[in-house]
């Protein structure tokens, strides 16, 4: 006998039955494990080794540290410390700690505690390969676990064959397959999103009691990545516009947001006792702001966009480190004086420079070290004072030559994007269930533009419904045949 669930009046196999969905989950997952054998592997980047040297401090018994220009050891190599310790048989711990003394070091509150946790769990585990190879491993199966997220979500919201369509799309999707080999947290931002919408999605059916479920889900996905925290309010929206009730959605609505708080108390209370300061974000967030400003050239600011940059002007003002917790509160205020000195300057540069880029990404490849050497797009960005876009008017050729998997990658998100668009256009009086894809979109690609210069693996996330889109065009276009062949005959 076979098992059902009762979704509003509809009645759909139990997801356990679908034999097509697990086979796409199936799929995904030796397509993701393939990804990380095959493509090149490069040195961890500086961010990479961010997170790394958080988990050799915790492993060190140190707690959660971030290095500043002062600090001791900090020539040291993090990597080249755990490999020797691994060579000799041993790891990093108390007795051979890292850095050996902390002078200088501060609380790690520039990101979320969450990769850096499990770095230190996998770390714990399997020393320094191990973790790298375990870390690896749970980013491919939490990615082809997307299949099985999108499908519960679209079948929620609109129908079964788009889910079991959309789960086959993500499966083979290369945008997805080559973030989920970036050893960031980036890599997990379409299942957390995936997550959250997921469970969201059962208010669309009457479980708005999931709600609940859906604001741990966002709590964990802010461990991760602070871009998640206002979120419930875009799933307010959504459950406004679907519902076409105002004071039910608020107060479900607050319930996702306690329950949101409760999965965050603990990175809450640990920056209290660290800083004095109980932080919901991380300290990455207003000098993040404030260097962007620099993203074009000759700004009415004199910003520059790097780090680097921004890091000295901290401390040409007094502060140990730009990623401080003072530092942090000091340039989210000069952002918003820059913004109100100079507000058209500011919306050309989010209109004209990122928005662009949000709309199309063109997903990065991780290119060899040879090619990065013969031609490296930020350094060239940085050494002639040009935007992205000035460095793509002005060697055309060279960027189309060492770059044209991203060019591919920019092609098939343009056609995700006209996809998206034409089908809000088509079926925009189904609206209440389109909003279910529109409004998260909107909330990635805006918070993303308005607060950062666009990088991939910031909007990544607007893939989860993008594919569903596609997957409804499928739907529609197949039945939109099926019928006319049924008049034809």
């Amino acid at each position: 006998m076979r098992h059902t669930i009762e979704l509003s009046t509809l009645k759909y196999p139990s997801v356990w039955c679908e034999r097509l969905l697990w086979m796409a989950v199936l799929l995904a997952l030796a397509v993701r494990i393939a990804g990380f054998m095959v493509l090149p592997s490069s040195k961890l980047d500086s961010m990479s080794q961010g997170y790394i040297r958080a988990a050799a401090t915790l492993a060190s018994g140190h707690g959660m540290l971030m290095s500043t220009k002062d600090s001791f050891g900090r020539e040291s190599d993090v990597i080249d410390v755990m490999k020797q310790r691994q060579m000799a048989g041993g790891r990093v711990d108390s007795q051979h700690p890292y850095p050996t003394r902390t002078t200088g070091w501060i609380p790690s509150t520039l990101h979320p505690a969450g990769y850096s946790y499990l770095l230190y769990l996998f770390y714990r585990i399997g020393n320094y390969n191990g973790m790298l190879l375990l870390m690896r491993f749970l980013q491919a199966g939490l990615d082809a676990m997307v299949c099985l997220l999108i499908f519960l979500f679209a079948r929620n919201v609109f129908d079964r064959r788009i889910g079991l369509w959309a789960a086959w799309v993500y499966a083979v999707l290369p945008p997805v397959i080559v973030q989920s080999t970036c050893f960031m947290p980036d890599s997990l931002n379409c299942f957390l999103m995936a997550l959250v919408l997921w469970l969201s999605s059962y208010a669309h059916v009457g479980r708005n009691w999931v709600l609940l479920l859906a604001g741990f889900a966002v709590g964990l996905a802010s461990n991760f990545r602070p871009e998640f925290l206002l979120l419930p309010g875009a799933v307010f929206l959504i459950l406004w516009v679907d519902q076409r009730r105002f004071w039910v959605p608020i107060a479900w609505t607050t319930g996702m947001v306690a329950t949101m708080l409760l999965m965050l108390v603990p990175w809450m209370m640990w920056t209290h006792s660290a800083t004095g300061k109980a932080l919901i974000a991380s300290t990455g967030a207003g000098v993040t702001m404030y260097e962007a400003l620099g993203e074009t050239p000759n700004n009415p600011w004199n910003v520059v966009l790097g780090d680097g940059w921004v890091d000295e002007d901290a401390r040409k003002r007094g502060f140990t480190t730009a990623w401080s917790v003072e530092a942090n509160s000091f340039y989210r205020g000069l952002f918003r004086e820059c913004v109100a000195e100079h507000p058209g300057y500011y919306a050309k540069t989010v209109l004209f420079y990122r928005l662009p880029l949000a709309l199309v990404p063109p997903y990065v490849v991780e290119r060899s070290a040879e090619s990065k050497r013969e031609f490296n797009f930020t350094d060239m960005r940085e050494k002639e004072g040009l935007t992205h876009w000035g460095v793509v008017r002005k060697y055309p050729f060279t960027v189309l030559r060492y770059m044209w998997c991203e060019v591919l990658m920019a092609a098939l998100s343009a056609a995700f994007f006209v996809n998206f668009v034409g089908l809000i256009l088509v079926r925009w009086r189904y609206y209440r269930q389109l909003v279910w894809l529109v409004l998260p979109w909107a909330y990635t690609v805006s918070s993303i533009c308005l607060t950062a210069p666009v990088y991939p693996r910031y909007v990544v996330a607007i893939l989860v419904v993008q594919t569903v889109a596609l997957a409804m065009t499928i739907v529609l276009l197949s039945d939109r045949r099926r019928k006319a062949m049924s008049i034809g005959a």
